[in-house]
């Protein structure tokens, strides 16, 4: 019996994703180029350190220090 993998039946589950953060101080994301919510990164001090990963709306990254923040587009799901 042969096995078929969901990647040989579904296309873009075939595909290699490359993510990679994006320094703010160099660029803030856009709703219209990156969705409505990014993945954001930001120095915490040592108590906050758990809060430093989150999901912020876009449009509020422009408030957070540009010098201790990077986001990245929100990854799709993999194929499961």
């Amino acid at each position: 019996m042969t096995k078929i993998s969901k990647n040989d039946q579904v296309p873009q589950c075939d595909k290699t994703a490359v993510i990679s953060w994006v320094f703010a101080n160099d660029k803030l994301p856009t709703i219209e180029q990156n969705g409505k919510k990014v993945l954001l990164y930001r120095i915490m001090n040592d108590s906050q350190e758990s809060q430093s990963v989150s999901i912020h709306e876009t449009s509020m990254v422009k408030y957070c220090n540009k010098e201790e923040t990077w986001w990245m587009e929100i990854p799709t799901l993999p194929c499961l």
